[in-house]
């Protein structure tokens, strides 16, 4: 079974970019333009295996929505990978904090860690 991965990023060239990355490797992927669509997504029945956030965003950011997930006891056990380009001092919710620009490699890994298992590229046999 493939990952489910939700992106939460309001940078649509760089949520494309990943997104078309992730699914090459395998994984099965969705994108959220803000913390508000992310919680609109995952309330609509959505169940991602993980979550990577940006940090920055408007509307909701990736401090609010760490905090709301938390709240609510359905969402508050899915593992948040949180992308930043400035380096929290302490994240109380993520499971990592990468800082911008990560390494691709480094993302994999964190992924695969955090998700119940890693899903087998198709290309790659």
């Amino acid at each position: 079974m493939r990952r489910k991965i939700l992106i939460v990023d309001d940078d649509l060239e760089a949520s494309e970019a990943l997104r078309d990355v992730l699914e090459f490797e395998g994984y099965s992927v969705r994108r959220a333009n803000s913390g508000d669509e992310c919680l609109r997504v995952l309330r609509s029945g959505y169940s991602p295996d993980a979550l990577v956030v940006n940090l920055v965003m408007p509307g909701i950011d990736g401090w609010q929505l760490i905090n709301a997930l938390a709240e609510d006891a359905q969402f508050g056990s899915i593992p948040i990978v949180l992308i930043s380009g400035k380096a929290p001092v302490e994240v109380r919710r993520a499971v990592r904090v990468l800082r911008k620009p990560v390494p691709l490699s480094e993302l994999l890994a964190v992924l695969a860690d955090v998700t119940p298992s890693s899903p087998a590229n198709p290309f790659m046999n």
